[in-house]
């Protein structure tokens, strides 16, 4: 009886979460629904779940508040004479601004960021320390500085793909809004 009891629970509970969820697709894009969108815009920065290559997008987490521009992408089979694990090595030339109040990592903001085919699967995340002849966002960003590099994700083939902040980052709250640039692949190099 007792087991009965846990396993209704556990229903119950995995019911609750599933109804509780905030986010549906439309169209290929997570849409958030309006409360939830309201509730990031009263905390700061609202969502941007429909940018587009060369577009900048502001995202606030627990360290800061920073810009992300995605100037252009590349697919290469190779790279250092290095073979990708999945179909290609997908190059992301970038520029990292600090808007925030403090200091931080010019890597950091590139860690919450996935690429995906699909935004309701795990991406792939950003593997340039692997690389030692790219230029790297390193060092420390102070308020109102940028730098720019690259940074590379390893990808399967795909008609388009999502850059995105990583939902556990979201669902945490380590990132208050979600960021999301749509790459359609006839825009890649």
């Amino acid at each position: 009886m007792i087991k009965v009891g846990k396993i209704a629970a556990l229903v119950l509970l995995f019911l609750f979460i599933v109804g509780c969820s905030t986010e549906k697709m439309i169209g290929g894009v997570t849409q958030i629904n309006n409360e939830q969108a309201s509730e990031n815009e009263e905390d700061g920065i609202p969502d941007q779940v429909d940018l587009e290559l060369g577009d900048t997008g502001i995202l606030e987490d627990t360290i800061g508040s920073y810009q992300i521009t995605i100037h252009s992408i590349s697919f290469a089979q190779e790279l250092e004479g290095k073979k990708p694990s999945l179909d290609y090595f997908f190059s992301v030339e970038v520029t990292v601004e600090n808007i925030g109040s403090s200091d931080l990592t010019a890597d950091e903001p590139i860690s919450v960021l996935q690429v995906t085919a699909d935004l309701e699967e795990t991406g792939t995340f950003d593997i340039s320390s692997q690389f030692s002849d790219i230029t790297k966002l390193r060092g420390m960003l102070h308020p109102g500085q940028e730098k720019r590099g690259t940074i590379v994700f390893d990808v399967e083939e795909a008609e388009h793909y999502f850059i995105s902040v990583r939902s556990g980052f979201l669902s945490s709250g380590a990132v208050k809004n979600q960021t999301v640039w749509n790459i359609q692949n006839e825009n890649l190099k």
